[in-house]
């Protein structure tokens, strides 16, 4: 794991970072980045997402980027389906399927 560039972001209240993570196997799952990324930088995983990690062509290494928050209510500006991941959000409940509703037969007069 190496960290390519750290920049902060005041408005945000974030810290966002560029890395670049090498395996000898198949890219690295996000659970594994957010593990190394967090033992490098001494971050909460609570507080940390990794945005995305992106192999390149041909090698053995993939980029990435992820963010730093300094607290969960600075995380309110990310997206919900990414906080309900983090189990900060409550999951989405899916949509129940609707009973097909029985066409009532018009009677016509004789």
């Amino acid at each position: 794991m190496q960290i390519d560039e750290k920049r902060k972001n005041p408005l945000l209240r974030r810290d966002e970072i560029k890395f670049t993570v090498s395996s000898d196997k198949a890219t690295s799952s996000k659970k594994e980045v957010e593990e190394a990324l967090s033992n490098e930088l001494g971050a909460d995983k609570g507080l940390l997402i990794v945005k995305g990690i992106f192999p390149v062509y041909g090698t053995r290494y993939a980029k990435g980027t992820a963010v730093v928050y300094k607290s969960k209510e600075d995380m309110g500006i990310e997206k919900a389906y990414v906080l309900a991941r983090k189990g900060l959000a409550p999951k989405k409940e899916e949509k129940k399927e609707k009973e097909p509703e029985k066409k009532q037969e018009k009677k016509g007069k004789k």
